[in-house]
């Protein structure tokens, strides 16, 4: 089997990632600039000022934005499980190359459907 001293650089990797975050925020709060500003601490959402007198507001977000973005981030993280796939190809064998056909047909599935229902039609 393995030894348990060739878990040593994925731990130190895996420790590295959880503490750069922590050392960067640290770092931008002890290092950066502070000028409170009204403006900075108003409420704001997806480009739109948010006025609290008001229940709606004054101009509309196009859900089709949103849409695209999620299917955007659906077929990018569904494209990262192509990469192991591929560098794995040889050993896999033909129920490797058969299961990617069947995850690419889910795939091309998804984007018909979605072509059908009209989210790439931009008026």
């Amino acid at each position: 089997m393995h030894d348990s001293t060739s878990y040593i650089p994925l731990l130190m990797t895996m420790i590295f990632a959880a503490l750069v975050p922590f050392i960067l925020i640290t770092a931008d709060y002890l290092l950066g600039p502070k000028r409170p500003d009204a403006r900075k601490s108003a409420a704001y959402e997806c480009g739109f000022a948010i006025n609290e007198n008001e229940d709606s507001y004054s101009d509309r977000l196009y859900v089709r934005f949103i849409v695209v973005a999620m299917l955007f981030i659906l077929f990018d993280v569904e494209a990262i499980f192509i990469f192991p796939w591929a560098v794995s190809f040889k050993t896999l064998g033909f129920e490797g190359l058969a299961a990617m056909f069947f995850f690419a047909a889910v795939l091309l599935f998804g984007l018909y459907y979605a072509a059908k229902k009209g989210v790439f039609e931009w008026d």
